[in-house]
């Protein structure tokens, strides 16, 4: 992978972590990113990679029709969430669910993101940025606690 976007996914860590309590957008990270120097097409590949390594592993397994020995229970939305949450982006979080490629509180996370998106109805689209960007965001959290106690470990 090329140097400048592995410093943009990074960036894009960072950005995520440091504004993680308000609802993210592509769109508001790209700016950030096009106004620190960075090409549109290295940020578009950032994001490329970051959906690959989160959400490409969901769609494999999903594609491959992996089976849940002990389904989870079932997750109902509240009337509020269900007047936002459009019946195509909540069937492909339930898709992610059952097949256990998502915890519930992986899955309460991303409803919760869901209801602070500023916008009318989360479609599929939608659901899958969101998934995704959650996805990174706790791989993000993983990558640095391993590596500030590799670092320690070096000392």
């Amino acid at each position: 992978m090329n140097p400048r976007i592995k410093d943009v996914v990074g960036l894009i860590g960072h950005y995520i972590s440091d504004h993680w309590e308000s609802y993210i957008d592509r769109e508001e990270i790209s700016d950030e990113l096009l106004h620190r120097g960075y090409s549109s097409r290295e940020i578009r590949d950032a994001f490329h990679w970051i959906d690959e390594m989160t959400l490409g592993a969901l769609r494999d397994a999903m594609a491959q029709n992996t089976i849940v020995k002990n389904p989870p229970s079932q997750r109902v939305l509240s009337s509020v969430e269900a007047t936002k949450i459009g019946s195509d982006a909540w069937s492909l979080l339930m898709g992610f669910y059952s097949r256990g490629l998502i915890d519930p509180t992986l899955l309460e996370e991303i409803v919760d993101r869901c209801m602070q998106a500023d916008v009318d109805e989360i479609n599929k689209p939608v659901v899958r940025e969101i998934t995704a960007l959650t996805l990174f965001k706790h791989l993000h959290d993983e990558w640095k606690e391993f590596l500030h106690s590799s670092s320690t470990l070096l000392h």
